[in-house]
């Protein structure tokens, strides 16, 4: 009984996200695995709550980062990269998460990357604008 407006978006991980109306109420539908809740929450969900409550800038705060390891994306949707943030100089970087469990490095992550769909890597050095979790 619900109007589908969206289900199953092209982001890494956080794919199966959804959003509809039931009886004129707004109903966003999040992946179940962590990672993927995170994302689509952060990513879709929080904004299209916080406009609908009338807020004027409703994403997650930015900033430019350098990029300090080469990051892989995918071609065919844009891939989200858990990080952490330094500063030095004045310059900020975004470190990626490394280790091999996704939970581990959502957990650690103080920024988010967005690898733009058909990018395939950014390397080393190129400047980013990454999403604020802390």
């Amino acid at each position: 009984g619900w109007k589908k407006i969206y289900h199953r978006v092209r982001l890494g991980p956080g794919k199966a996200v959804g959003f509809g109306l039931l009886e004129q109420k707004p109903i966003f539908i999040l992946p179940g695995g962590p990672p993927s809740n995170l994302v689509a929450f952060l990513l879709l969900a929080l904004p299209g709550l916080l406009r609908l409550a009338g807020h004027p800038n409703p994403g997650l705060p930015q900033v430019t980062a350098i990029v300090a390891e080469t990051v892989e994306g995918q071609s065919d949707w844009t891939q989200a990269v858990f990080g952490c943030l330094s500063e030095s100089r004045g310059q900020v970087s975004f470190h990626p998460a490394s280790g091999n469990s996704r939970f581990k490095n959502m957990c650690a992550a103080d920024a988010l990357l967005l690898v733009p769909e058909g990018v395939s890597r950014m390397q080393a050095g190129e400047l980013a604008t990454v999403r604020l979790l802390a």
